[in-house]
């Protein structure tokens, strides 16, 4: 009977794009009111474009780089209308090449988010992006290898078991949790780490119903 329950309760957490709240009038209108103010400093920002299945890096309102996103999985609570800090990247490996800040961008020439070969190549392929309000988005690129791919299933295996239970956790003691997996090309998955710094900002357009 308490085994039933529990699943029961695991049940109302499946990782399903029909968990997250439809795009309303209201939502976009409040996401068009934090672009503008974001689009007004002098820092890149990133747009989760969950709704077109793309990754838009842009400074000043225009797009400098379009990222196709190949899967798209949601857990949790759901997202509010609004930017979102980076606090931390997270990888199981870190890279040790010192990394220079692209989020400031100089007034006097144009901004670009081409990096050198050899500065992508440190980058991790699979990593943790941290928001503020409890907010996770997990990247993952493409694996090449078998070896690769291996691992891959691996941790996706022990994510998904352990995530629901996480979540119900999170929701007992009424703290927010969302995780959202992205999976792109490698190549990009690099790029993309290597764009976003920490203190750089993030909106989120979600799907419709």
């Amino acid at each position: 009977m308490k085994t039933s329950a529990l699943f029961a309760c695991l049940a109302l957490f499946i990782p399903l794009e029909m968990l997250i709240a439809g795009t309303t009038k209201e939502y976009e209108n409040q996401y068009l009111q934090a672009e503008l103010a974001l689009a007004k400093k002098n820092a890149l920002y990133t747009v989760f474009d969950l709704a077109g299945g793309k990754i838009l890096i842009k400074a000043a309102g225009m797009t400098l780089r379009e990222i196709p996103v190949q899967d798209i999985g949601i857990w949790g609570n759901g997202l509010k209308p609004g930017a979102y800090l980076v606090i931390e990247k997270s990888a199981f490996k870190e890279p040790e090449r010192f990394q220079i800040d692209p989020t400031r961008i100089d007034e006097e020439s144009p901004p670009s988010t081409d990096i050198d070969a050899l500065e992508r190549d440190d980058m991790p392929t699979r990593y943790t992006l941290i928001f503020e309000d409890g907010v996770f988005v997990s990247v993952t690129g493409s694996p090449a290898s078998m070896d690769e791919r291996m691992i891959s299933m691996s941790l996706d295996a022990l994510e998904y078991l352990s995530r629901p239970l996480v979540i119900l956790w999170k929701k007992i003691n009424g703290e927010n949790y969302t995780v959202i997996d992205l999976e792109v090309d490698s190549v990009d998955s690099q790029s993309l780490y290597w764009t976003i710094t920490e203190k750089s900002a993030g909106l989120f357009l979600l799907p419709e119903d």
